[in-house]
């Protein structure tokens, strides 16, 4: 296995730039006794859910642990979790990392093995987000904006549109066909919240519709489900959330038992 020796911060430095800083990658091992570090990041892949993928992985062994950071209650080293990236850092004692991410921790060394690099496979576990959905269904044209209102009045919920920081906007005030950029919100959390249920793009193409929608208020959870139930009801709708693509009846299915597909097809087909 090829061995890198870095003894500097420029060293260092260009070897992290020459692998994009591993930018959304992942910290696999932390072993102790002595210490070393398994990081990687994917080369090959799409990212959808159970789908094969490649990941470079390198082994890094510090010589002598000057500091050491790490809280095992704060992170557990998964390929499933991706990290914004590692930084370099200087330091009066040697030369340091910086592992960033929710729970941040950071090595300082004099000396750092690295080992690799080495190649894995194995496939992406599927994720489902719980606030944005994009989804592309066979209709003729893009909703009219009373549409959103009335199918989520039916289901008992009284929302309206505003822009941001805004004031409620009657319907008839609502662009169309592109309303994109307004926000669906109850009345009562107008002067509480600065937004609700974003619009973030809406577009007709081809006999087809895609819409992306993103809730950015935790207290509309009830709505946001059931405004993706208007969604799953269109004609030969495909749902995206996470990386998982959904048909509607297996969108509607999920809701109610969460099981995420186990095929990189759309779930209920």
């Amino acid at each position: 296995m090829p061995l890198l020796l870095i003894n500097t911060l420029p060293e260092l430095e260009k070897w992290l730039s020459e692998n994009n800083y591993f930018e959304n990658g992942y910290i696999l091992e932390i072993e102790n006794m002595p210490l070393s570090i398994t990081i990687g990041y994917v080369v090959s892949g799409t990212y959808e859910a159970n789908t094969e993928r490649h990941i470079q992985v390198f082994k890094l062994e510090p010589s002598k642990v000057i500091e050491w950071t790490y809280d095992e209650s704060q992170f557990t080293p998964s390929s499933d979790y991706c990290i914004e990236g590692i930084d370099a850092n200087d330091s009066t004692s040697g030369f340091g990392l910086s592992f960033v991410h929710a729970g941040s921790f950071s090595l300082v060394t004099d000396r750092l093995k690295i080992s690799g690099p080495t190649i894995i496979r194995n496939t992406f576990k599927p994720w489902a987000s719980d606030k944005d959905v994009y989804a592309v269904a066979e209709i003729g044209n893009v909703p009219l904006p009373q549409f959103w209102l009335e199918k989520l009045k039916e289901k008992g919920h009284n929302l309206f549109y505003r822009y941001i920081y805004g004031e409620i906007k009657p319907v008839e005030q609502i662009p169309y066909p592109d309303y994109s950029g307004y926000y669906l919100q109850q009345s009562d959390r107008v002067k509480d919240t600065t937004g609700g249920i974003f619009i973030r793009h809406l577009k007709q193409n081809n006999g087809s519709v895609t819409f992306a929608f993103e809730n950015q208020d935790k207290g509309l959870a009830c709505q946001w489900q059931d405004l993706t139930r208007v969604i799953a009801n269109f004609n030969n709708v495909i749902i995206h959330s996470g990386n998982c693509k959904f048909s509607g009846p297996g969108w509607e299915q999920f809701l109610e038992d969460g099981i995420l597909p186990v095929s990189p097809f759309p779930h209920g087909t």
